[in-house]
């Protein structure tokens, strides 16, 4: 911990010629002799905007600064377009694609041999991204006519058997637009799967990969649109 609290005071305060007072980091190797090279280089791909000797060093492992303030106006322009929050960039971590993040939920929410609820059908490689490395399985709630499913209700049964077998259920996966079938969760759908975490304090992870993948003018609205419009939220 204190290594990495000099490191942090390291990396918000680096020597440069323009910066004399700043600090010299001797506690990590790393070869920076090349840097004006691979500026160079990579500049030529990056006309407008250029590249910074300050991409190559270690820095955040959430992700660089510049790429969260991206990823937040993203978010705020394509997914929040009714909701009243606004996206902080401090709020995310990027990570190495979607199943990664899948398992790091499975990581951080539920121990080996915990469970967590999905709707079915299913992408086919939702449950080895959660079992294969965590452990962590999955309760298949069926979904027949999406139009005549009540969501509460399934789940709610699906839940009370999951206990009664002695499973230990720490959240539910929602994945929408929906994969493999393509369908836009209703407004009456996505309140019921808010309804069912907050009943039972569950974990909720909304996997939302195919929200700019839309035909013919469907509507989306994201998860925090629905979680913002919440009275005891």
């Amino acid at each position: 911990p204190d290594f990495l609290k000099y490191l942090i005071k390291v990396w918000t305060n680096p020597y440069d010629p323009s910066n004399d007072t700043g600090i010299i980091n001797l506690g990590i190797a790393e070869n920076t002799l090349n840097n004006d090279m691979l500026c160079s280089k990579l500049g030529q791909f990056r006309k407008e905007n250029g590249v910074s000797e300050k991409t190559f060093p270690y820095g955040d492992m959430s992700g660089t600064e510049k790429m969260k303030e991206h990823y937040a106006r993203i978010f705020q322009d394509h997914f929040l377009t009714t909701a009243k929050s606004t996206v902080d960039p401090k709020h995310i971590t990027i990570v190495a694609g979607a199943n990664v993040a899948l398992e790091q939920f499975a990581c951080a929410m539920c121990d080996e041999g915990e469970y967590l609820m999905i709707a079915t059908p299913y992408y086919f490689g939702m449950g080895p991204d959660f079992e294969r490395r965590m452990g962590v399985k999955l309760i298949e709630v069926p979904m027949p006519n999406v139009n005549e499913w009540n969501v509460k209700e399934a789940f709610e049964q699906a839940y009370i058997k999951a206990k009664k077998e002695g499973k230990v259920v720490r959240g539910i996966v929602i994945v929408n637009p929906h994969n493999p079938t393509g369908v836009i969760r209703r407004d009456e759908d996505m309140q019921g799967f808010l309804d069912f975490v907050y009943d039972h304090s569950l974990h909720l992870i909304a996997d939302e990969v195919y929200a700019l993948s839309l035909q013919n003018n469907q509507n989306f609205r994201s998860i925090i649109d629905y979680v913002d419009t919440q009275k005891d939220v």
